[in-house]
């Protein structure tokens, strides 16, 4: 299932709305490299078992890697996310900031479980693909509370916030950077 951005989840905070924006992305990206468990099967009997089932084989690994790869990179970007979240319910005094907390970090560990089993060899690449997809419009909607809150503040604070999050993605890039360099190194 891919996700279609809907006008209706706009916070009216840039910054917010390019990062809900850059999650999407992150997840249709995850749901597009599911690995797929049925290769094409060879047209004719000409080949041999044996080679099919290395292809096969090899085809599974390129698509398990791939996963492994982009589910890496959802995680460093919902970390920045998040950051840059709680870093403006302090700025904000939000009443909710500690609960609001408490859900990314119980989120996030959930994600990693489900990495761990993926790495472990769990079928579970599909079914983290539907909790996603479920779970970014519920995010949104639980951030549109505190954006009311943020759009009271002066422009220049805002503007420092818009700076921060700035710095946080540049950060979150250097995190995938370095990810992609290790994932290279392995090969």
């Amino acid at each position: 299932m891919t996700i279609v951005w809907k006008s209706r989840w706009n916070t009216g905070l840039e910054a917010i709305d390019r990062q809900h924006h850059s999650i999407a992305e992150h997840i249709n990206k995850l749901g597009a490299a599911i690995p797929s468990a049925k290769t094409a099967q060879p047209e004719s009997h000409d080949h041999d078992a044996d080679e099919y089932a290395h292809y096969a084989f090899l085809f599974q690994s390129l698509s398990t890697g791939e996963f492994s790869y982009v589910l890496e990179d959802l995680i460093v970007c919902l970390e920045t996310h998040f950051d840059f979240e709680e870093n403006l319910h302090q700025q904000t005094h939000y009443q909710l900031s500690d609960s609001h907390k408490e859900t990314h970090d119980v989120f996030l560990s959930r994600i990693k479980k489900y990495k761990e089993r993926f790495a472990a060899g769990e079928d579970v690449a599909e079914k983290l693909h539907r909790i996603l997809t479920k779970w970014i419009e519920h995010h949104i909607q639980y951030d549109m509370d505190y954006a009311a809150t943020v759009k009271q503040l002066p422009p220049s604070v805002i503007a420092e916030m818009i700076s921060v999050e700035n710095a946080n993605v540049k950060v979150g890039f250097v995190r995938s950077f370095a990810l992609f360099a290790k994932v290279l190194t392995k090969k």
